[in-house]
């Protein structure tokens, strides 16, 4: 008996780019309003969108968790939009990723131990703090907002260079 052909449907060719449900416009207009819609995607971003964190802050917060996917492998769901680089890393870059991340997860800890928590949990594990959005802020909801910027300001200070380095125990 031979294969049944099925007929394909005609590809039909989009002229604006799918922005998805209404119901998704509306979500990610609640969240960043009429900023970039890719800030959406993540927490840092909604922050960013949302002009609690700065630019600097920011990137600060990135480079902390590209860090921590280096060093401690995923820490959350694997995405496939999220492809690696795929490239091998020789062990003097291996070094010193993880000599740059002791030192990141150091001076988020000389911040204090909840500036670290708070960076954490929205850099690392891509939480959204419950007080994003809030109608009504709980008590301690300004405090841990007052946490997370002292935990990535001090990141992008240790960034920028301004804060003295820890001697590296390697050399």
């Amino acid at each position: 008996m031979a294969p049944v052909r099925r007929r394909r449907r005609k590809a039909t060719r989009r002229t604006e780019p799918d922005r998805g449900t209404p119901e998704a416009q509306a979500r990610r207009y609640a969240l960043i309003g009429t900023a970039d819609p890719a800030l959406a995607e993540y927490p840092l971003g909604v922050l960013l969108a949302r002009g609690v964190i700065t630019g600097e802050q920011h990137d600060a917060g990135c480079h902390y968790a590209y860090l921590a996917g280096r060093v401690l492998g995923r820490t959350k769901p694997y995405r496939a939009d999220q492809g690696g680089s795929g490239a091998a890393l020789n062990e003097v870059a291996i070094d010193a990723i993880e000599r740059r991340w002791h030192q990141a997860v150091r001076t988020l800890l000389d911040a204090g131990r909840r500036a670290k928590d708070e960076v954490d949990n929205v850099a690392l594990f891509e939480r959204l703090p419950s007080w994003v959005g809030a109608e009504s802020p709980r008590l301690g909801d300004a405090r841990s907002c007052e946490e997370l910027v002292a935990g990535l300001e001090a990141l992008a200070l240790w960034r920028r260079g301004g804060r003295k380095v820890f001697a590296e125990a390697a050399e």
